[in-house]
């Protein structure tokens, strides 16, 4: 075996396809920006709070902490997560 093809057969590991990326139409990483959901969000779903499973879990346990008199503390881990 030849140095480049033992090269390639290295690149490309053990279950990866011979086509690179230029052959599948991958132009590279988008720039991630503040509002990289907006191609998975229509407008008029953008403030629905029920879509978000994470959102209604915390509404419900919000609810249940109001009916019992508890406080909640809220804390977020990343700034830009919650960004939406």
């Amino acid at each position: 075996m030849s140095d480049d093809s033992t090269k390639k057969s290295k690149k490309e590991g053990a279950g990866s396809s011979c086509m690179d990326e230029a052959d599948m139409g991958y132009g590279g990483p988008k720039e991630l920006t503040s509002e990289w959901w907006a191609e998975f969000v229509r407008e008029e779903d953008k403030y629905k709070l029920e879509l978000s499973g994470k959102l209604k879990l915390l509404f419900e346990i919000l609810k249940m902490c109001e009916d019992i008199g508890d406080k909640v503390a809220l804390k977020r881990s990343k700034r830009g997560s919650l960004a939406l």
